[in-house]
């Protein structure tokens, strides 16, 4: 099964034929099989001498493998002719690597068929596994290969579920791009061609997409862009209407305006300004959650990440508003507002009704009286 996956140039279009090489004991008897079929091998000196490299078990090394560094290897384990392994990569028993690969820093691998050209160049994990050839994978991959529940995986594609064993890992087709630090549960199936976004966690079969769904995908983030820069255009404007007013009033009480009473009344008509000025910023949140809703939605229909998007993008836009930050600065400038508006009424408060307590408080006359003010008396 594995030479016939090996020799197969459509291997993807009936991949559930070669599932059961992701059950490890079946991997491994069928590198064993394909090893005999070398006549009189005997594995190369240059190998067994290199103090970097350990290996234990039936291993078959093609011409032309660079190891750089601390390789350890079990077998059984093929690896192909111009491959590199290393440095610090552990290649457990039943892992078969194609023609030309590249397996670097930090890699472990075990119970997986690597086809030709597939380049793993950072540390990650990858168990169980079918991977395509030319497939690309960023640094911190992982496959999972075992369900909580110690069931047998299955893997489904196009609506049909296909059994595997107790573990089972992925199936990559080719030409894939994986990103960083992408996650990818057991038996799910990547198609050729596609593209995984870095810290993407892979629960669902991706399949390639088509110019027509890039072009529509391409048509959601405009809309997503267009939503944001909506409500960051709202917030400010709201909050700039609410600034010219308070500044208005508060030129008005401190450099034109003589008479207390209606002094008094601005101060108070200030403080309640800004008190439902700061309810709603806090209770509307308009910039902080109402534009999330329908980019949440997106992010379910087109299994994208608007909101991650928005974050990337917020210290790049014309208006450089962070999704927090702006609307915490504006409720403590706020508080300041409330806070000179109380003074200012405590302020005319004490002017308006000092004079009033001084003429009626007896307390008052008898201050005037021994201070040689007289007129109190007359």
């Amino acid at each position: 099964m594995l030479e016939r996956l090996i020799q197969d140039e459509d291997w993807f279009s009936n991949f559930a034929n070669y599932i059961p090489l992701t059950d490890q004991t079946i991997l491994e008897n069928d590198i064993e099989k394909l090893i005999e079929t070398y006549d009189e091998f005997v594995l190369d000196q240059k190998y067994l001498q290199n103090p970097n490299l350990i290996i234990t078990g039936n291993v078959f090394i093609e011409d032309n493998v660079n190891f750089i560094g601390n390789v350890v290897i079990e077998g059984p384990a093929f690896i192909g002719r111009g491959s590199t392994i290393g440095p610090n990569c552990y290649l457990r028993s039943g892992t078969y690597i194609g023609e030309n690969c590249q397996i670097r820093q930090c890699t472990e691998i075990k119970g997986s068929v690597l086809l030709n050209s597939v380049r793993f160049y950072h540390f990650g994990y990858i168990g169980n596994s079918i991977i395509g050839n030319r497939a690309n994978i960023g640094a911190g991959f992982i496959s999972a290969v075992r369900r909580f529940d110690n069931q047998n995986v299955n893997f489904r594609f196009e609506e049909n579920n296909y059994e595997g064993s107790v573990k089972g890992g992925c199936i990559i087709g080719d030409d894939v791009q994986i990103g960083i630090g992408v996650k990818v549960m057991p038996g799910r199936v990547i198609t050729p061609l596609s593209i995984i976004n870095p810290g993407e966690v892979v629960k669902s079969t991706k399949e390639n997409k088509t110019q027509n769904e890039l072009d529509q995908e391409e048509h959601v983030w405009a809309a997503i862009m267009q939503t944001w820069d909506k409500e960051a255009d709202r917030f400010w404007t709201r909050n700039n209407v609410f600034l010219t007013i308070n500044g208005a009033m508060l030129v008005f009480v401190t450099s034109f305006s003589t008479d207390l009473k209606i002094n008094l009344l601005v101060t108070i008509f200030g403080m309640i300004f800004c008190i439902i000025w700061m309810r709603v910023n806090q209770i509307g949140k308009y910039y902080l959650d109402r534009w999330k809703e329908p980019l949440k939605k997106i992010e379910l229909d087109w299994h994208i990440k608007p909101i991650t998007r928005i974050n990337e993008l917020a210290t790049e836009h014309p208006l450089p508003l962070k999704l927090k930050s702006s609307s915490k600065y504006m409720i403590i400038l706020i508080k300041y507002f409330v806070s000179f508006w109380a003074l200012l009424f405590l302020l005319n408060l004490w002017r308006l009704f000092i004079p009033i307590i001084t003429d009626n408080c007896q307390i008052f006359k008898v201050y005037q009286f021994f201070t040689g003010d007289m007129l109190l008396f007359n």
